[in-house]
């Protein structure tokens, strides 16, 4: 049908005749979906005007759940009205995700989140959870590539700052530490930071071992845990100190450095 609809007004009156479940069967109206709305939202189209993205993705959505392709990347409205390829954004907290990356969005910088305008019940876990499954099928990101270790320095060295002069991020230039940073009575320390979503052991390598050897007393291991809803700050001074580390390796057990919260 969609195929003899002779403009774009015609084929969008048949559309939302068809979606109007109007003597039409399931089937169909999948077919129709399918055929003629997922194509207008997917990236291999221009992007659409944001009403109709908004629209039809809820169209797809109610109609198709998670019935579309893997490779199928969709349009996606963010928060800030720009609409953005879904690898680009991420599900922000209205959708409850497994991992809220919006609340203490500011330590990972230029992330974008997909706008909770789709929903019509914020509150309807069932429907929470079916859009969580569109999206991420559509493309949407989970976690942003780095983000724990990325979260875990910035939110360090704002922390670090209230207590610590002349804070320094030194990560790129390979000494073995993140950060430099000097105590109110100028003594200058060295900052291993290590992010973690969830409570396991934590292993200084290579040339971070070689700089908790070298600056013992003045040497920290950072750990920054429960990335990225509650962060909270763990200081080991002096790990490679007897009876700190594990064996002849730096493995640092998840009850020893917890035991330094700060």
């Amino acid at each position: 049908m969609l195929a003899t609809a002779k403009d774009e007004d015609e084929r969008r009156a048949l559309r939302g005749f068809l979606l109007g479940f109007t003597g039409v069967q399931l089937l169909d109206v999948k077919t129709v979906c399918k055929e003629a709305l997922l194509p207008g939202i997917l990236t291999t189209s221009p992007k659409p005007p944001v009403n109709e993205l908004v629209q039809y993705t809820q169209y797809c959505q109610q109609i198709l759940g998670d019935e579309i392709p893997w490779d199928a990347e969709i349009w996606v409205l963010d928060k800030s009205g720009d609409v953005k390829a879904a690898k680009e954004t991420f599900l922000s907290k209205e959708f409850n995700p497994e991992q809220d990356w919006e609340t203490h969005c500011q330590y990972v910088p230029g992330l974008s989140f997909v706008s909770p305008s789709y929903l019509t019940n914020p509150t309807d876990i069932e429907q929470l959870k079916r859009w969580r499954e569109f999206f991420y099928k559509g493309g949407v990101g989970k976690a942003p590539n780095n983000g724990v270790e990325v979260f875990a320095e910035n939110y360090a060295k704002q922390k670090l700052q209230n207590n610590y002069l002349n804070v320094t991020q030194v990560d790129k230039l390979n000494y073995g530490y993140d950060i430099r940073a000097e105590t109110k009575g100028g003594k200058e320390i060295h900052i291993e930071v290590k992010g973690k979503s969830q409570d396991q052991e934590v292993e200084l390598t290579g040339n971070e071992v070689d700089a908790a050897d070298t600056h013992k007393d003045s040497f920290y291991l950072c750990v920054v845990s429960s990335i990225p809803e509650n962060p909270t700050i763990y200081m080991i001074n002096n790990p490679a100190a007897p009876g700190i580390e594990k064996k002849d390796k730096l493995t640092i057990p998840v009850n020893i450095w917890k035991a330094y919260k700060w």
